[in-house]
């Protein structure tokens, strides 16, 4: 997970994540949630709310995944995502998915 200023157009940063993983193997036309080579997910941006067509902001289920809320909760604990009430961290512990917990491995880097 990796967060970075972004000053151009949600549309902007999505062509470039879509080259990024044309570009390191992945092709357009899977099915939805089919096992893929790369999937770079824009979760949020800033306090810029979207819905409807090709990008919802924020993503629709970031709250809902813990293989997603966990790694965010590391770097932004305090986030509260525009027409949200609770930080990053209360979702996470109150989460109340079947996820399990993730872990490191060490020398997984």
């Amino acid at each position: 997970m990796v967060e970075f200023p972004w000053d151009r157009s949600p549309h902007d940063l999505l062509d470039l994540t879509q080259a990024i993983e044309f570009h390191l193997g992945r092709r357009a036309g899977a099915e939805r949630n089919a096992p893929r080579v790369i999937d770079l997910d824009i979760l949020y941006l800033g306090e810029l709310t979207e819905r409807g067509g090709i990008l919802d902001l924020p993503h629709p289920r970031l709250t809902s995944r813990r293989f997603v809320l966990q790694p965010l909760t590391d770097i932004r604990p305090e986030l509260v995502l525009p027409g949200d009430t609770a930080t990053i961290a209360e979702h996470l512990a109150h989460f109340d998915g079947d996820e399990p917990e993730l872990s490191l491995v060490q020398g997984s880097w």
